[in-house]
């Protein structure tokens, strides 16, 4: 018996308005816009409402609450794609994606900190002992990521990137390699990396993206642009490294350190501009 026979099955046996949401199933669409859409047109046939518009999921779920605040009733919510995306294994060097390795993850910010920085500590929250985690930092700093996956277009101006241009672009990961956001153009790959920080970005960032840059496999005509993007400022050492080719600080958006395109690549790559150095 499947998850939703078995809700409907228990539903039977209550006495309660009951309503049912269906999510549709992933497609190359804009995932948001025919979500909500969808989510609209059934709020309109389960409520006997006219078609509300929404403009995200914020508005969505106000509307929705505001509609089942009026007394006890049974919400059955079934395929909320919208929530998760499926994340294939990227190979860098022929552009494919393979579906063997597939991952399917929840990539809303606020359902993420809610399972791993609310749900373990609920009883304590609700008696008035609960405490922020110890690592609170990086909670948020994977939140973090997620949003700015999601708000990518102001990032990609400044950083010239035509969306026009843009060959694959993804999270990535393979052994000894672990990037926020990768960009594939026909002329480079670019490296972006989404720090969350109480303090200024120091060296360590410095030598996390070397590391990247010298692990990372990529074909030869290729070469590699970095930039970081961050809300609490940076040290000196990591703003006058050449490493790093672009420091977007989102908190001072008139203040971006700029150092031109990185010309950088791992050594084990030739370099279209043989007078330049390469990046060890």
């Amino acid at each position: 018996m499947g998850k939703s026979t078995l809700a409907e099955e228990f539903i039977a046996h209550l006495n309660l308005p009951t309503y049912k949401l269906i999510g549709q199933p992933p497609a190359k669409v804009n995932r948001t816009t025919t979500e909500l859409s969808n989510f609209a047109r059934q709020l309109k046939e389960q409520f006997n409402i006219q078609k509300p518009s929404f403009a995200d999921w914020d508005d969505a779920f106000s509307t929705l609450g505001d509609l089942v605040n009026h007394g006890n009733c049974i919400l059955l919510i079934y395929e909320i794609n919208w929530l998760g995306k499926t994340t294939y294994k990227w190979n860098l060097m022929n552009g494919d994606f393979s579906k063997k390795d597939a991952v399917y993850a929840i990539t809303d910010p606020y359902l993420r900190f809610y399972y791993k920085a609310v749900l373990p500590h609920k009883a304590k929250i609700e008696q008035g002992r609960g405490s922020l985690p110890d690592n609170i930092d990086s909670l948020l700093g994977l939140q973090f990521e997620y949003v700015m996956q999601d708000n990518l277009k102001p990032i990609y101006k400044i950083l010239g990137i035509n969306e026009s241009d843009i060959i694959n672009e993804a999270p990535y990961q393979a052994k000894g390699i672990q990037i926020d956001w990768l960009i594939e153009t026909k002329r480079n790959f670019c490296i972006l990396e989404f720090q969350f920080k109480l303090h200024p970005l120091d060296a360590d960032v410095v030598r996390n993206m070397d590391k990247k840059i010298s692990r990372i496999q990529i074909p030869e005509n290729k070469s590699i642009r970095t930039a970081v993007v961050h809300v609490n400022g940076v040290k000196d050492t990591m703003e006058q490294s050449a490493i790093i080719g672009h420091c977007i600080n989102l908190l001072q958006p008139d203040l971006i350190t700029n150092k031109k395109e990185l010309n950088c690549k791992s050594p084990n790559f030739h370099r279209k501009r043989p007078h330049q150095n390469r990046l060890r």
